[in-house]
């Protein structure tokens, strides 16, 4: 599917608008249609170079904008969903977070802020197997950013990014 973001083509580039294809969905990944997000210091300071992040990347991590706003709407909408997601359906009003593996000993006590693959799954720009949600002119981009690159009008996230307002 194509779609536009604002990319980070190379450190202290700044963002442009670009249009970008998304990768096919997993059976665990979802398809959000983004309405609302934000933008903080650690995108600002990750689009100059100065992080673990790599290049071309979409940033953005939140998506849970109107968790903050106290609005109902969420800040994406679910327009697709995998063949093994349950918690959500098409249509479902969602905010994103950051994602987690769901197997590892933290993730199985309910501490997925310490999972085991946080960094790989959250700063890698990639699918745990390391293959790429997204691309720009046909090379790979990085995405996944806090699971889920919210500078985007769409973001393939795992389900474990999807949570309700």
């Amino acid at each position: 599917m194509h779609t536009q973001a604002l990319v980070a083509l190379q450190p202290g580039s700044g963002f442009t608008l670009e249009e970008i294809e998304l990768d096919d969905l997993r059976p665990n990944e979802c398809l959000v249609q983004l309405v609302a997000t934000g933008i903080c210091h650690t995108d600002l300071k990750s689009s100059s170079g100065g992080s673990i992040v790599k290049f071309p990347v979409v940033l953005g991590h939140e998506g849970n904008t109107s968790f903050c706003l106290n609005l109902t709407a969420g800040a994406g909408i679910v327009k697709k969903v995998g063949s093994d997601v349950k918690r959500v359906v098409e249509g479902d009003k969602v905010l994103l977070s950051f994602n987690s593996c769901g197997k590892c000993r933290s993730c199985s006590v309910g501490a997925p802020a310490y999972c085991k693959h946080c960094l790989a799954l959250n700063f890698g720009g990639t699918r745990l197997d390391g293959t790429h949600t997204a691309s720009i002119g046909g090379k790979p981009l990085y995405a996944n950013f806090f699971g889920q690159s919210s500078l985007s009008r769409h973001s393939v996230v795992s389900e474990r990014s999807v949570i309700f307002p």
